[in-house]
């Protein structure tokens, strides 16, 4: 049975390059983030969210052309767009500070900024293999819970919204700890 969206994903798989972020982001290591993004390493949903961060395929505000444009989280104006939510966001900062600590423990000479969650840490510096997949899994799995929970922040009123960073934290250690006992 022919099924292109096996062909595609055999492909990426194979270090085939995306056209669309080539394109986009031509200066980048594409060779080695792909690795990072595509890691078998990690569940689907982590793998598939990276994916569409990377190719700019959130529904996010900014994409679409809806007039309010707020962050669903904290409701600044004009910030709905994926380097805002997942690494600027006011109402997430507690936990990037968390996760920053959590960096700095494993001695990785990193800050949890855009770029290390966008690439999965691939931008980084090399890294021994362990270190590298602890990296890999905090990025994806810290964007997938805040994706998460952003269906939580839709349904409220940004004003009164306030996520619980010590359950975010525990949900994110949790599914840490399951991935990196694979």
């Amino acid at each position: 049975k022919f099924n292109t969206r096996n062909i595609y994903w055999k492909l990426l798989y194979k270090e085939s390059k995306s056209v669309t972020c080539i394109d986009t982001e031509p200066y980048l290591n594409w060779t080695k983030i792909w690795p990072e993004i595509l890691s078998r390493e990690l569940p689907s949903q982590e793998r598939h969210l990276s994916y569409k961060i990377v190719h700019f395929a959130l529904p996010f505000k900014c994409y679409l052309s809806e007039l309010d444009k707020r962050c669903v989280a904290c409701g600044l104006n004009g910030a709905d767009n994926p380097k805002h939510f997942f690494s600027e966001c006011l109402k997430y900062s507690d936990l990037r500070v968390k996760l920053n600590d959590a960096i700095r423990r494993l001695s990785l000479s990193l800050t949890f900024n855009w770029d290390t969650v966008r690439f999965n840490g691939a931008l980084g510096p090399d890294l021994p293999p362990r270190d590298r997949k602890i990296l890999r899994t905090l990025c994806a799995v810290y964007k997938s819970t805040l994706w998460t929970e952003r269906a939580t922040a839709r349904t409220l009123d940004h004003r009164i919204y306030k996520p619980d960073t010590a359950v975010l934290d525990d949900k994110i250690a949790w599914k840490c700890q399951e991935i990196l006992s694979i």
